[in-house]
């Protein structure tokens, strides 16, 4: 029996530690191209939970706009986060649970839509007899 399920994502938004308030940068958002995922457990046996986390700096004012695609082909609904000029990187969770009698070489992808199209992603193997 097969059964798939994915948590529903959290994002933080971590800040940058800036001084000067709220000084007055009015930049267009720019997300780093240096943005990390890692996934724990890279691999694991039955009935397991697959946590991946996506890291990378931001810079300037917008709206981040982004959805996880699953290489099982399940894609969550686009999430819209505001980001001001103090925050300064970005962290997104993301959970994958397989259960049951399956051996799977997986992928999530983070697939930021704005400010600008990029994929980031990991693969991840799931075995049980």
């Amino acid at each position: 029996v097969l059964v798939v399920a994915a948590a529903a994502a959290a994002a933080v938004l971590l800040l940058a530690g800036k001084s000067g308030g709220t000084g007055g940068s009015s930049a267009p958002l720019v997300v780093g191209g240096d943005a990390t995922l890692a996934v724990s457990p890279p691999s694991a046996g039955c009935n397991t939970t697959f946590t991946f986390v996506a890291r990378g700096p931001l810079s300037g004012t917008g709206t981040l706009v982004y959805r996880w695609e699953q290489s099982d082909g399940q894609v969550t609904a686009d999430t819209s986060l505001p980001i001001t000029s103090n925050e300064g990187a970005f962290q997104l969770t993301q959970s994958w649970r397989l259960q049951g009698s399956q051996k799977v070489n997986g992928a999530m992808t983070l697939h930021i839509i704005k400010p600008t199209d990029h994929r980031i992603s990991q693969t991840f193997t799931y075995s049980c007899p």
